[in-house]
């Protein structure tokens, strides 16, 4: 990527801010995932490309093309759906870049052609080579938190009004993706008398693929999306395990670049693979989750006290302070 010219961001970026545009009720409640990426603020994701696959299939069925991210709290649901917008952002870049080049081959091509003289024609003419769109290049992901949809609705009809201008929008485009955390929350969402709930008046959007929805929840508050049989039947389930072994090392390390760049702190005589260990032995929890607390308030702690590095007493002088204990 670090060789794609910057045009290509910035046409992307443009076209990402026009459609913010056009599409206001969307943009109003929720957050353009793509354009996000583009920009640098969403925090890279590493070993989950079974999932971001597994969904980018569900998305190009012709049928419910709806996902259902479970798995226990902090396993990293949301980074997956933030990662395919990465994905999907990266990808166009790159395509409109090699678009380009095929474009500029070809008029190269085509002016160092001959041209018959009798005929006027030209001379073993150069082929335009086509770059074909890589499936999903043009799919823009919407963070649609509940919470925005519900906040403000104080009258009857508020709430389905409101849904209803961000429905009106994904059927006018197509390359709208959903992206609803804590999805079990739309159950009986905005429900009044006289109107109906949010998971009410998706179903049949849903069903006729109007509109394409990856949701998360977790193993546990999943049961409450499956009261409605009809909902559920919506989605496809994905489950989504914590990481461990290799890749959960792999994953603590690349955090702990990430979180060092961030903070400006760097990390002296301990390793990742160390950290891990001192997590999942004094605190436990569910990786990544509490190992970025971990990093975080460490590198926070840091920047607090004006340092510029942290070391294996810091580590667990952060653990001590989150555990109430002591450690050795």
């Amino acid at each position: 990527m670090a060789n794609i010219a910057k045009k290509y961001f910035n046409e992307e970026i443009d076209r990402l801010n026009s459609m913010n545009h056009r599409h206001d009720a969307l943009s109003k409640s929720a957050r353009n995932l793509n354009l996000l990426a583009l920009r640098g603020e969403l925090a890279p994701v590493f070993h989950r490309e079974t999932e971001i696959a597994n969904i980018q299939r569900m998305m190009l069925r012709r049928t419910k093309p709806n996902a259902l991210l479970v798995g226990v709290a902090g396993c990293g649901k949301t980074a997956i759906a933030e990662a395919l917008a990465t994905h999907i952002a990266n990808q166009r870049v790159v395509w409109l870049y090699e678009v380009a080049k095929a474009e500029r081959e070809y008029d190269r091509a085509l002016s160092k052609c001959e041209t018959d003289p009798a005929t006027g024609e030209l001379i073993n003419p150069p082929v335009r080579k086509e770059v074909p769109k890589p499936p999903l290049c043009d799919a823009v992901i919407y963070d649609l938190p509940i919470n925005s949809m519900v906040a403000g609705t104080k009258y009857r009809g508020d709430f389905e009004e409101r849904l209803n201008q961000i429905l009106a929008d994904c059927k006018r485009d197509s390359n709208i993706i959903l992206f609803i955390d804590e999805v079990h929350m739309m159950y009986g969402a905005g429900k009044a008398e006289g109107s109906c709930s949010m998971d009410q008046a998706l179903k049949p959007a849903m069903a006729r693929a109007e509109v394409r929805i990856i949701g998360a929840t977790t193993n546990d508050e999943v049961a409450i999306l499956r009261q409605d049989k009809a909902l559920a039947r919506r989605f496809s389930e994905i489950e989504v395990r914590p990481l461990s072994g290799e890749a959960a090392i792999d994953t603590a390390t690349s955090i702990l670049a990430d979180y060092e760049k961030f903070h400006n702190v760097s990390v002296a005589n301990v390793t990742a693979e160390q950290i891990l260990e001192m997590v999942n032995y004094h605190i436990g929890g569910v990786f990544p989750n509490s190992f970025i607390d971990v990093v975080d308030e460490a590198m926070s702690g840091a920047r607090f006290d004006g340092k510029t590095s942290i070391n294996f007493a810091d580590i667990k002088a952060t653990i001590g302070r989150m555990t109430g204990r002591i450690i050795l």
